[in-house]
């Protein structure tokens, strides 16, 4: 995955081309783009004969890992062995996989420090960072988000923000020393995930230790729609500002085409 650009607005906003492989060809899309949200790889309220009539079709998706943790799971994945393209039946498309679900409120007081929570249909699952890679090896998604202690824009307190940064470079520092002894997962392309709440010198640590990293884009998380337009620019600033250009940026929720040009 590499991204090319071709424009950079003086506000910021990138236009350029997300380049990927898949088993037979090279794909191209056009950023900045939106992903279709899917649980199990299903767009709700679009059954698979109106997808089809869609036109043009979209050649990306995103993927939530509480949909997919418990079932299929790790084990039939693995048992399946032909990765998580061809057991959803979208063989030609750009897979993303998130950690947490952005169509679901998020839930603070769960995480630890060896695992993240995520909320399945059988209720809570404690994510720590073996388990995770066992699962993107067993599905081999083109791009999978590092797993992150993400906090909500509600948590306020400085200790508990400083711990989400701390936790989330450690469980990246343990994705990628991981990810160095394994062919498959050096395949799929790694996100870095930017915490901080709403604190601005953490969002900056957590950026610019992320850009240390030998990462191939970055998903700029804990942003929810109950921030204010000013808030939401001045946080999204602080994390972009020291991210590098050329890397592909992802964020999670439905936006205003303004605000995703940001």
């Amino acid at each position: 995955m590499k991204l090319f650009l071709e424009k950079i607005t003086s506000s910021g906003g990138r236009v350029g081309r997300l380049v990927w492989c898949t088993e037979s060809a090279q794909s191209v899309l056009e950023t900045p783009l939106c992903l279709p949200y899917t649980r199990a790889g299903a767009i709700p309220h679009i059954v698979q004969s109106v997808y089809q009539d869609l036109s043009p079709r979209p050649t990306a998706a995103m993927l939530t890992l509480p949909s997919l943790y418990e079932l299929p799971g790790s084990a039939v994945l693995k048992e399946y062995d032909y990765g998580i393209h061809n057991f959803l039946n979208m063989k030609d498309q750009f897979l993303y996989l998130s950690i947490q679900d952005p169509h679901c409120p998020p839930r603070s007081g769960f995480n630890e420090e060896k695992s993240t929570s995520v909320w399945t249909n059988g209720g809570r699952m404690k994510v720590s960072v073996a388990g995770y890679m066992e699962f993107v090896r067993a599905s081999r998604p083109n791009v999978f988000e590092s797993l992150c202690d993400s906090v909500s824009s509600q948590t306020n307190k400085l200790k508990r923000v400083r711990k989400s940064v701390d936790r989330t470079l450690r469980f990246l520092d343990q994705t990628l020393a991981m990810r160095q002894n394994c062919q498959v997962l050096e395949e799929c392309g790694l996100l870095g995930a930017v915490v901080g709440g709403d604190v601005y010198e953490e969002r900056v640590r957590s950026a610019t230790e992320t850009v240390k990293r030998p990462v191939d884009g970055f998903v700029i998380e804990g942003f929810d729609l109950e921030h204010s337009h000013e808030c939401y620019q001045s946080i999204l600033q602080s994390a972009t500002s020291v991210l590098p250009q050329s890397s592909p940026r992802f964020i999670h929720g439905v936006y205003s085409p303004g605000k995703a040009h940001a």
